[in-house]
């Protein structure tokens, strides 16, 4: 049985690039960019009236779910077993 290793990405193959200037207001769109396999993963928050702080949370679990869709994605084109 192959032991399945921990895959993570690097934070520094990373490119992030945000769309929404005012963002409380008309939303915001986000999208993360793996610079060595090209692959991207991106997503929107609501285009809701929000406070700041609640602006800031709803952008911070899109980051993280966005990382969780990427990190897959790029695992499957790696084809790296168990993936």
């Amino acid at each position: 049985m192959k032991k399945v290793v921990p895959f993570e990405l690097q934070g520094s193959d990373i490119d992030e690039y945000w769309n929404g200037h005012y963002a409380r207001l008309k939303g915001s769109t986000i999208r993360l960019v793996h610079r060595p396999t090209g692959q991207d993963a991106f997503g929107e928050v609501p285009q809701v009236h929000q406070t700041k702080a609640s602006l800031q949370k709803a952008q911070e679990a899109l980051r993280s779910e966005l990382m969780k869709q990427l990190t897959e994605r790029v695992a499957k084109h790696l084809r790296l077993p168990g993936r």
